[in-house]
């Protein structure tokens, strides 16, 4: 007999649901993995992001400086607040000693009309002469600062982005923003998490 015309061994056909022990130890490692470690992971990461807040606590307002529009020349920018609906505003008047913290600002837009504002699921919600009944929703907020220039901000990681004119491509980051109130008054805020109020 040569090697083509001798009988070979032909294993016995094994059922579908017989398994070895080595599959057996990795369908149960599989298992474990899924059922238990994998939600503890993720439980892990979800509840220690949603304890995680920014505070910025700078009141010391440089010359930084609202129907908010869309400038066609603004990059595409992401919101990404920890804990967005609870970012709140952190209110001083200008020289006060004291600040006070609330979920609106009421402010005064590019072409002198009166808004107020707050954020909802990480965006600014806008209502025009503070009518929640015709308020909307946008990314940025267009205000007049204390000399009456036209300011353009984002909200960025619990900070502001701000643009003169709108115009993001010579934007800068800053922890406030000096604004201007219905009344004329000038006023700083900035943005802090509802946790460390």
């Amino acid at each position: 007999m040569n090697d083509y015309t001798r009988p070979r061994f032909q294993p016995t056909n094994r059922s579908a649901s017989v398994f070895t022990k080595r599959q057996w130890l990795y369908k149960l490692t599989a298992g474990v993995l899924v059922a238990c470690v994998i939600p503890w992971i993720v439980s892990s990461a979800v509840w220690g992001q949603a304890n995680t807040t920014i505070n910025p606590t700078v009141i010391d307002p440089p010359n930084s400086g609202g129907t908010p529009t869309f400038p066609g020349n603004s990059p595409d920018i992401t919101l990404t607040p920890l804990e967005p609906d609870q970012w709140k505003f952190q209110h001083t008047r200008r020289g006060a000693s004291s600040s006070h913290t609330d979920e609106i600002m009421e402010y005064i837009t590019w072409d002198g009309s009166k808004w107020t504002v707050k954020i909802v699921d990480g965006q600014f919600l806008h209502a025009p002469n503070g009518d929640w009944n015709r308020a909307h929703r946008a990314d940025i907020l267009n205000y007049r600062t204390w000399d009456g220039a036209p300011w353009t901000a984002r909200m960025v990681d619990g900070e502001f982005l701000h643009a003169l004119n709108g115009d993001f491509n010579q934007a800068h980051h800053d922890t406030i923003l000096n604004y201007r109130t219905w009344d004329g008054s000038e006023w700083t805020t900035s943005l802090v998490a509802e946790g460390n109020l």
